[in-house]
């Protein structure tokens, strides 16, 4: 993985792209696949930027964050169950159970969640094998971005950001961040913008959490990976 800097022309272009995705973000895509769902969608109207959110990252990320909903609420939509603290060097398994102990039936049942949930099958997490993509999954794919552009926002309070340490296909994660109760379309949402406008390192206020979104590049326009990190 490469790191980057910011793009050149960083002003108009981060004005013209913030701009852009925000309109592809709230309003429908023309896209052929699901057409027939277009007509029963509301959309938020008000998404034109201010002049501070064109010009600076941490305002516009924080512009998505009071524009959405979606999010899961906790006690109603899922449980969970932090267990003991732990050090990154430390790697026994320090919770009695999972992290999450209960998962509502119906979150599942969400367009975004589960066209998000056909995605994790699709793709091989062994480096040094290349990927078969079949007409299935391409469909999946262009379902799940039709769909996280349909969906509409408004703010809560009641995501997470939890440090987690965790074992997954015999590998050790020593720590990771994780937003939880958060939805797939705010996670693409925000990823997306800080790789076109920002860059390696994007420190952010999202609600009342600090994080920094960091982007790494393959090549020049490629992503490597996007993900958050806490700051405490």
């Amino acid at each position: 993985m490469m790191a980057t800097g910011r793009p050149s022309s960083a002003g108009g272009s981060i004005l013209k792209r913030y701009r852009l995705f925000l309109i592809r973000l709230v309003n429908p895509v023309a896209r052929s696949i699901e057409q027939e769902y277009m007509a029963d969608t509301e959309h938020a109207a008000n998404v034109e930027p201010t002049r501070e959110e064109l010009h600076d990252l941490s305002k516009a990320c924080s512009r998505l964050w009071e524009l959405y909903i979606n999010r899961l609420v906790p006690g109603k939509d899922f449980e969970i169950e932090c267990g003991r603290g732990t050090k990154v060097y430390r790697e026994e398994d320090m919770a009695a159970g999972s992290l999450f102990t209960w998962l509502s039936n119906s979150v599942l049942r969400r367009p975004t969640y589960s066209r998000f949930c056909s995605l994790l099958d699709n793709y091989n997490p062994d480096e040094g094998y290349r990927e078969v993509v079949t007409s299935e999954e391409k469909h999946e794919e262009a379902a799940f971005i039709e769909e996280i552009s349909r969906t509409a926002k408004f703010p809560d309070s009641e995501t997470q950001v939890l440090s987690i340490q965790f074992e997954w296909n015999d590998s050790l994660k020593s720590v990771s961040t994780v937003l939880v109760g958060v939805s797939p379309e705010f996670e693409i949402a925000l990823y997306t913008l800080c790789f076109f406008g920002g860059e390696e390192d994007n420190h952010l206020q999202l609600g009342p959490y600090f994080v920094d979104i960091k982007c790494y590049r393959l090549g020049r326009d490629e992503i490597g990976s996007a993900f958050p990190v806490a700051e405490y």
